[in-house]
């Protein structure tokens, strides 16, 4: 059995990875989520199979706080994990638990961070060639 893409992220929801269809996108684009299993519609619909979106789901990966994402992400300052937490709101990244204790911080899988950080575009100008750390 296959699922679109609206039925895959919903199935992943259900299990307790919420990603929004923009996080979905940029995951598949970084090689973190699996891939389509075929196309349908003359190659215009992707469909995944449901054991390759259970796999995902069920997969071992290591579980980090904001302010772990914090410092990957190079935050400094007094407000470090609201800034993770709001780069962490637009990539679509949501958590997937929290830190026990009173004050535990919500924890977000690293490998999909890892992604979208290694996804993350660039800064200056794009497209642009660098000699000696000048814009050419």
């Amino acid at each position: 059995r296959c699922l679109t893409r609206d039925q895959a992220v919903r199935r992943l929801a259900d299990r307790g990875i919420v990603l929004t269809n923009d996080a979905w996108i940029m995951l598949q684009k970084a090689g973190n989520a699996p891939a389509p299993h075929h196309f349908a519609l003359g190659g215009r619909m992707p469909l995944w199979h449901v054991d390759d979106i259970d796999a995902y789901a069920g997969r071992d990966y290591e579980r980090w706080t904001v302010t772990q994402v914090a410092e990957l992400l190079g935050f400094t300052g007094p407000s470090t994990a609201g800034s993770a937490r709001k780069q962490l709101s637009r990539w679509g990244l949501s958590a997937v638990g929290r830190a026990p204790g009173r004050g535990g911080e919500s924890l977000f899988a690293s490998d999909q961070v890892q992604a979208a950080q290694a996804a993350r575009p660039g800064r200056g100008r794009h497209g642009a060639t660098r000699v000696d750390g000048r814009f050419m």
